[in-house]
């Protein structure tokens, strides 16, 4: 079943000094695939595509592109993740569709556990390279394969 949710994609440069910092995984923790990360704004489920992207780009295209940076390490059950340095509380709200029972976190899932706690890795003081994210991408998710649907330009967003 395709599921669908919107995100700040990480750029290149930002996943490269990531990659770089990571230390090695143990066997026990499932590494997040590099072309998985990104800091997921609100989940959709099962959804009509056009019509989201539709709905989407009308709630948060006039938000402003955010200044973000990686910053420090941390965790929920089963799952390692890195924090973002970040106010991305306003436009979250904007693009999800239903209140949640959890406050947002933002963040970047590196890796996955069976238990939490067995793997924190060193990474209390990392901080990445700062960037501005211009978009909020759609992606959909089927079978552990993340698929770009569109993409909403923010306000202040730097053209390329």
């Amino acid at each position: 079943m395709t599921r669908y949710f919107a995100a700040f994609p990480l750029p290149d440069p930002v996943a490269d000094h990531l990659a770089a910092a990571l230390p090695p995984f143990p066997a026990a923790v499932r590494p997040e695939p590099r072309h998985h990360w990104h800091i997921t704004l609100a989940y959709y489920g099962p959804d009509d595509p056009d019509a989201r992207l539709t709905w989407l780009t009308e709630r948060v295209h006039d938000h402003p592109a955010p200044r973000v940076r990686l910053s420090g390490v941390g965790g929920f059950p089963g799952v390692t993740w890195m924090g973002v340095d970040a106010d991305l509380d306003a436009i979250a709200e904007a693009a999800t569709a239903k209140k949640e029972s959890r406050p947002y976190v933002p963040h970047v899932t590196i890796g996955r556990q069976p238990r939490p706690g067995e793997w924190a890795p060193d990474l209390a003081d990392y901080r990445g390279p700062e960037w501005i994210a211009p978009e909020v991408v759609l992606y959909s998710s089927e079978q552990g394969r993340y698929t770009r649907v569109g993409g909403v330009r923010l306000r202040s967003a730097p053209t390329c």
